[in-house]
């Protein structure tokens, strides 16, 4: 799979550069569940956990965002290490909370909003 047609550019590639050098690839969140991820690398598709101290940090990874994994070669599974610094975020107040907001996708360069025609 390649980066640049998942919006991989030179920005990303500068704030990569402190993982490299610790064995880490860059990865593209897809999909979030509620424990896990999937993300996108060069080697492919990939199931992803967040690192323990990740799940103790304010905001974990959206939707869209670069991340650093850990990856062994060969295997279906990794560990988000890292989130790059966001260009954008798609933010909605977190449910039940007061004033907290959630990011729902991160890195988007285009929104379409849809609206039906319909007045029922």
């Amino acid at each position: 799979m390649d980066l640049q047609s998942l919006g991989w550019d030179d920005s990303f590639t500068e704030a990569f550069r402190p993982y490299e050098q610790d064995g880490l690839v860059p990865a593209r969140a897809a999909v979030e569940h509620r424990t896990e991820y999937v993300v996108y690398t060069e080697q492919g598709e990939l199931r992803a956990q967040i690192a323990g101290r990740l799940r103790h940090a304010d905001e974990h990874p959206a939707v869209g965002d670069w991340v650093a994994v850990a990856a062994r070669p060969g295997e279906d599974r990794a560990t988000i290490v890292a989130v790059l610094p966001r260009r954008s975020a798609f933010v909605r107040k977190a449910v039940l909370a007061e004033t907290k907001p959630q990011v729902v996708a991160a890195n988007v360069d285009v929104v379409f909003v849809v609206c039906g025609l319909d007045a029922n």
